[in-house]
């Protein structure tokens, strides 16, 4: 890089000549076209990244002679001042510019500068697995993904972790050869031994190699990556070459095929390392280009289109890297996310994973299950897993139901497909579990490819999917829901979505039409899930009570004001979901529906009875008003299986104590949401007992005034990892015992939950917090945050505390990504 360095030293001996030279920077060079030139014509090989490093080195050479040129000028006016600047700043503009390809399209500049976006929670489980001293007998850990996705960063970032440098008497880092790894194993081991070794021995044969790492390796506990393991063959004659000694001592490798990690180590869970979630892909893409805020849509869609790859996002970010983007810009990298060299990786998994999809019946009807969905289309988890559930894809044998729910064995297929890299989390909770999803854009387009959307139904796997969009115009023209191309196969249907484009809260007829149709006629005799969120659907069937095999039936922001009393005949169904609807009266039938599961309420809805309910197999109650005790009173004993509770109460304190007993007996509970509020809507006293033994609780809202909050903020359980609080009264800071909730990541301290002066945070205090939200904190003015406090946090708000002037230590939070004062 001698090019760049003469134009470097020449910029800088300049520099000292003025101020405005220093400080200026230019638009696009014609140096810069002629490169972008050469990256559009250039092949996508291999050997791509070497031709481009050395296309770059060609056009900075030919800047050196202008610069040697104009460093023997001096302005001596104006005019001439302002000429050298011009060529001044074209020339620093194009070597910047030059340098960013160099290091976006080099494999090796790739691997060193790929961001670790997204790979936090990665590299702290790998480093604790990687020092477990209750593991022995050398394992193989296996990272598992495709290519891109970041495997080789995450490695090399446990590496050199402090922790793997203080915990192995040796480490190694061994890069296989992207060859053929089965063709010549002496050479593969000869290249292996030669790294571990660190020497350039010549060897003959295989034995000599393995008998040369066993002495090297056995005596001391070593810790071994293995960087690009390609097949199974090859992975047996690694195993082979490592001494399997019970000294601590570990291999990590990385492979793209789950089946080379079972051969490596059938005993040792494999890391599958996810897409970026769209945040961290933003995040990642932002770290190198600046956009400005009027093209954030824009800039999201380009980096929506690269699925959550890092790979795709880095070769379209450094390019630009340091930049302020334009619209033009954006078009033009969008269609870089779409070149063949950025198609590649995904046809490769797509093959990878073929097989096993084919051959898992479950595992590719869950598959199938994300196709029904438009492009970019956000599922929540929740939709997934209790549809899913619904039409019984859940496989558990004996007493399994036991041990597992449904829903968690479900959620485990998911878990599976995201680890797959064929689903991309969208969104995750705060606990670390997933809140939405979906089929990465790039993905779905190569699996439309050649396929074509003719038709606005979409059938797979016995599920159903049909869109209403008004923007179609063969919606006007005689194809419709009705049509005999649609409604032919229903009866093989157990899954149904509708979807509908429109905006507002007209209702479309055909919708009703099709679903009365299709329950009358007899169509949907089989059917188990009958999906309707975000469908403008005021009024549901009364036929709806025909589907005797319907599990699931989803009315979530449907506009919907009643439910049928026929409700009552749909004995099967596991999943009622009511949420943000106008519906007020839950009719008593319900009762019936003695294998419901999941029960999602609006919160101002009102039961004909309190013992309306079906309770002994709920696990979701939510959205539930209580404005009356007795439906703690009688059926409490019944609610034995509740995973997630979310009541707002209307109680008097004598009422209020039985709540809180009852409260206590959910020892399944995971996440609980309370309210307590007055008649005119205003947080009143919220009675509660200590929550210390709800051992499985991670999910906590309080909303009311709390009578002792000394007790409950110091006997919340251990398995805490989201708390807000909101006008609970506390007088004295909570943050001390707060601090000691070794799990909790966020913490949210909303209006009149604190009414002290001071809050601090001591050292050690909040080990995993990774947010904190103030808001509406009158009576605090001084937030103290100690060396060594909230090591981990990422997000600060601050909002509406109109008396917090003082807010010091805020310099100790060294990973701090957001921090927002209002």
């Amino acid at each position: 890089m001698d090019a760049v360095n003469n134009i470097r030293n020449w910029l800088n001996q300049l520099a000292k000549t003025s101020d405005e030279l220093v400080s200026h920077v230019s638009a696009l060079s014609e140096e810069l076209e002629q490169m972008h030139t050469f990256l559009k014509h250039t092949k996508a090989t291999e050997d791509y990244a070497i031709n481009l490093r050395n296309a770059c080195l060609e056009q900075l050479k030919k800047l050196v002679p202008e610069a040697d040129q104009q460093s023997s000028n001096v302005p001596n006016n104006e005019g001439s001042g302002s000429k050298l600047l011009s060529k001044i700043t074209r020339i620093n503009y194009t070597v910047n510019v030059l340098q960013r390809c160099v290091q976006a399209y080099s494999i090796e500049a790739r691997q060193e500068l790929c961001s670790v976006v997204g790979l936090e929670e990665d590299i702290h489980e790998l480093v604790k697995r990687l020092a477990d001293n209750g593991e022995q007998c050398r394992p193989i850990i296996s990272i598992v993904g495709m290519k891109g996705v970041g495997k080789t960063t995450l490695a090399k970032k446990v590496y050199y972790h402090s922790t793997m440098a203080n915990h192995f008497e040796i480490r190694r880092w061994v890069t296989l050869p992207d060859a053929d790894q089965d063709s010549d194993v002496n050479a593969l081991l000869a290249s292996v031994g030669s790294q571990v070794l660190e020497n350039q021995e010549k060897g003959d044969g295989k034995e000599h190699w393995i008998n040369k790492l066993h002495g090297f390796l056995e005596p001391k506990r070593y810790l071994v990556i293995l960087d690009g393991v390609l097949s199974i063959q090859a992975m047996h004659a690694l195993k082979a070459a490592f001494p399997k000694v019970a000294n601590g001592s570990r291999i990590l490798l990385t492979t793209r095929k789950k089946a080379i990690a079972s051969a490596a180590d059938q005993n040792s869970i494999p890391h599958q390392l996810r897409l970026r979630t769209k945040e961290e892909s933003w995040e990642l893409f932002t770290q190198m280009v600046h956009c400005p805020p009027e093209l954030e849509a824009l800039g999201k869609k380009v980096v929506g289109r690269g699925g959550g790859l890092p790979l795709v996002i880095l070769r379209i970010g450094y390019p630009l890297s340091g930049k302020k983007v334009t619209s033009e810009e954006l078009e033009v990298l969008e269609g870089i996310t779409q070149q063949e060299q950025n198609q590649k990786p995904w046809l490769e998994n797509l093959e990878v994973n073929k097989e096993d999809l084919q051959s898992h019946q479950i595992l590719g009807k869950c598959f199938s299950y994300f196709q029904l969905f438009s492009g970019n289309f956000e599922i929540p988890a929740r939709r997934i897993v209790t549809s899913w559930v619904a039409q019984g894809l859940a496989q558990v044998s004996g007493g399994g139901k036991t041990l597992n729910t449904l829903e968690n064995v479900v959620y485990e297929y998911l878990l599976e497909l995201i680890g797959r890299n064929v689903i991309q989390v969208v969104q995750k909770n705060l606990d670390g579990k997933v809140k939405t999803c979906c089929l990465p854009t790039a993905l779905r387009d190569l699996m439309l490819q050649g396929e074509g959307n003719s038709s606005k139904a979409t059938s797979l796997s016995g599920q159903l999917a049909f869109h209403f969009n008004d923007k179609d115009a063969r919606f006007h023209s005689g194809v419709n829901a009705n049509s005999p191309m649609v409604m032919q196969n229903e009866s093989q249907q157990h899954s149904i979505l509708l979807f509908d484009s429109q905006e507002g809260n007209k209702p479309r007829e055909e919708i009703g039409e099709f679903l009365h149709s299709g329950i009358t006629g007899g169509f949907f005799g089989q059917l188990q899930v009958l999906d309707l969120e975000r469908v403008c659907m005021p009024e549901i069937p009364k036929a709806i009570g025909k589907l005797r095999q319907l599990a699931y039936l989803g009315l979530r922001w449907t506009y919907l004001s009643a439910i049928p009393e026929s409700i009552g005949n749909l004995v099967n169904l596991l999943t009622l979901d009511l949420k943000h609807t106008y519906v007020r009266i839950l009719p008593s039938s319900v009762r019936k529906l003695k294998k419901l599961r999941h029960l999602y309420l609006n919160q101002n809805i009102q039961m004909s009875a309190p013992t309306s309910l079906p309770l002994s197999n709920l696990q979701t109650l939510s959205g539930v008003f209580v404005g009356m005790d007795k439906l703690v009173k009688d059926r409490r004993d019944k609610l034995i299986n509740l995973r997630k509770l979310g009541l707002t109460i209307q109680l008097a304190q004598p009422e209020q104590k039985v709540l809180a007993k009852w409260i206590m007996q959910l020892t399944k509970l995971q996440s609980l949401k309370l309210a307590s509020l007055n008649e005119k809507s205003a947080p009143q006293l919220l009675k509660l007992k200590p929550l210390s033994k709800l051992e499985k609780l991670s999910s906590l809202y309080l909303l009311g005034r709390l009578e002792n909050p000394a007790s409950i903020i110091g006997q919340l359980p251990a398995s805490l990892t989201h708390l807000t609080l909101s006008a609970s009264g506390i007088q004295e800071d909570p943050m001390p015992m707060l601090g000691k909730l070794p799990n909790l990541k966020s913490l949210n301290l909303y209006s009149g939950s604190y009414e002290g002066p001071n809050m601090v945070c001591s050292m050690d205090a909040f080990p995993l917090l990774l947010v904190l939200k103030l808001r509406n904190l009158d009576t605090v003015k001084k937030l103290d945050v100690q060396e060594g406090a909230m090591r981990n946090l990422r997000e600060l708000e601050i909002k509406s505390c109109r008396n917090l002037t003082i807010t010091t230590g805020l310099t100790h939070l060294k990973i701090l990504q957001t921090y927002e004062v209002n």
